[in-house]
């Protein structure tokens, strides 16, 4: 089996996000805004599993939880925003850290508007390349 540069963080990245649209949509009948919080960490104790007849060696596990406060920015945590009365679903870059979900470049921005200079700042802190 092939493994390729960045294949494995893609698909999480993207299952990721499929994720936090279906929790939105699970909530769509909510009238209150709400946050949906994602986190992950290394787990040990999925050691032994099996994928595609491969045996894991530990795994990453994952949560989300939904919150109706703003939540606080927390290393390693994607947060989405949700008001379904305005048909929102929106990531929030500047409570997640670090931002670092991969988009289809539609849904970038090219405005120097846009730009926040506290990720910037940030991913400059951890030693990443910004454009």
């Amino acid at each position: 089996m092939t493994q390729f540069l960045g294949e494995t963080r893609e698909e999480m990245a993207w299952g990721c996000w499929n994720k936090a649209e279906a929790i939105a949509n699970a909530h769509k009948n909510e009238d209150k805004p709400f946050y949906i919080v994602f986190t992950a960490k290394v787990d040990p104790s999925i050691t032994g599993n099996k994928v595609e007849g491969l045996v894991a060696f530990g795994g990453i596990r994952q949560t989300f939880k939904l919150c109706y406060d703003r939540p606080p920015m927390i290393l390693g945590a994607l947060i989405w925003y949700v008001d379904n009365k305005k048909g929102i679903f929106e990531f929030v870059p500047e409570l997640s850290s670090p931002p670092d979900i991969p988009l289809d470049e539609s849904l970038l921005s090219t405005e120097s508007r846009d730009f926040i200079p506290s990720i910037a700042n940030k991913a400059q802190a951890f030693d990443v390349r910004v454009s």
